[in-house]
């Protein structure tokens, strides 16, 4: 769909051919540690250049 070769990912998909290997994290995100340090309550205003329908470019 995107115009890319699947030939160069076949390292990486072939890894799942066994299960899943085990992993663990947490994505929190700048953005977010930043919204919860400074007590802001809508993460646009803790995004430097905020993304939404109207705006889709900086």
């Amino acid at each position: 769909k995107k115009g890319l070769n699947l030939n160069s990912f076949d390292y990486h998909l072939r890894v799942f051919n066994y299960g899943v290997p085990p992993h663990a994290g947490c994505g929190v995100g700048l953005e977010r540690l930043l919204m919860t340090l400074t007590k802001i309550d809508n993460i646009r205003d803790a995004i430097l250049y905020p993304r939404d329908i109207d705006r889709l470019a900086p």
